[in-house]
């Protein structure tokens, strides 16, 4: 939409900046998360943890999976945000598990996890937000009154041969989120609420749901009808699912035991 802030001779990417802001929102939400709950050596040891593994992973990871999803026609300009959930998960994990001891080995009870999970999605707001005024990541033709007009956008030409109305679906997924975290951080105080399977399985739908308008090159397709941003999110919403029901499970055979 609006690329570049002009500034004089001075040109400053706007998709830039917005990322870095929701990097520095996101590293406030996360110290107020946590702060509170731990002592000041455990929770500037994971504050470093969150640091290191979303810069890594944002610039690693991210342009990783942009690379798996277009492994058909050799592109690797770009990042997809979603391998930063996904990756960016798994190293926090396993970070934590190594440098930091904690009572609540469920994911979903400690608060090193749910913080992680809360602020990550934050995050992925300003990402979409970037987006948006960077102009890529967009959806489909459209006359409805939601469709908008990204000026100077050169994939939209050569898609549809001029400037015509598409659908923000970066602004849909950031909608999705918003009321993604309304839940979560309603759920957030109730120690043995899942927060972290209940997101993964709300994000999943939403993304998963998303891409079917997204008309930028979605990559290779799987069974001629998936992206592989979609096999990723069936496999969130897959893994929260299963902790939900095996959670349930074990709940309910401890109350059997108990009688």
């Amino acid at each position: 939409m609006y690329s570049n802030i002009e500034i004089g001779r001075i040109v400053i990417s706007t998709y830039n900046i917005i990322i870095i802001i929701g990097f520095i929102i996101s590293i406030f939400s996360y110290t107020w998360l946590v702060y509170k709950h731990e002592d000041k050596v455990t929770f500037f040891k994971s504050l470093a943890i969150y640091t290191i593994a979303y810069i890594l992973l944002i610039g690693t990871w991210s342009k990783l999976f942009y690379i798996l999803e277009h492994i058909d026609t050799g592109k690797t300009q770009g990042k997809n945000f979603l391998g930063t959930v996904i990756f960016g998960t798994l190293v926090f994990f396993l970070l934590q598990k190594v440098l930091i001891k904690s009572k609540d080995r469920d994911m979903n009870n400690n608060i090193h996890f749910r913080a992680w999970f809360l602020s990550l999605a934050i995050q992925q707001i300003f990402n979409r937000l970037a987006c948006f005024f960077e102009g890529c990541c967009f959806g489909i033709k459209s006359d409805s009154i939601f469709a908008v007009i990204f000026p100077n956008k050169s994939a939209i030409r050569d898609l549809y041969g001029g400037e015509v109305k598409v659908l923000p679906i970066q602004m849909f997924e950031v909608i999705s989120l918003v009321a993604i975290l309304c839940i979560l951080f309603f759920i957030f105080r109730k120690k043995q609420a899942p927060v972290i399977s209940i997101g993964l399985i709300l994000y999943g739908i939403c993304r998963f749901l998303i891409e079917f308008l997204r008309a930028e090159d979605r990559g290779y397709l799987y069974f001629n009808f998936l992206s592989l941003s979609q096999l990723a999110c069936l496999l969130l919403i897959i893994a929260g699912l299963s902790d939900i029901i095996v959670r349930s499970y074990i709940l309910n055979k401890n109350k059997t035991l108990k009688i």
